[in-house]
């Protein structure tokens, strides 16, 4: 959408040297891209001091555990697909723990 404004010409041509913009339309584009972006982290920084966290959070300690319950139960899912279905001791059950026996 068309939009005429009336800015001063220093300002522009200095704003379109310094970002080496070759058009001033490429110069009000940007500056209006960096004010927006300037504001928004301005927001962020308001956030600073009101979110509750824990100092001793261990997210890369959460994330492994994460990654080792994901293989187990893409793992425990792979065994329970290879088992026919039609099993002939009905008393059998699938033990996924080491050194663990069903029914124990």
């Amino acid at each position: 959408m068309p939009t005429n404004l009336a800015i001063d010409d220093t300002l522009i041509e200095s704003a379109r040297q310094v970002g080496h913009h070759a058009t001033k339309r490429a110069a009000v584009t940007a500056a209006l891209e960096e004010y927006i972006q300037r504001r928004r982290q301005q927001e962020i920084l308001g956030l600073f001091g009101t979110i509750q966290f824990h100092q001793d959070y261990d997210y890369k300690g959460n994330r492994q555990i994460d990654q080792v319950q994901n293989e187990a139960l893409s793992l425990s899912h792979e065994i329970l697909m290879k088992m026919p279905e039609n099993n002939e001791n009905p008393d059998r059950h699938l033990c996924l723990v080491p050194g663990a026996t069903a029914g124990h």
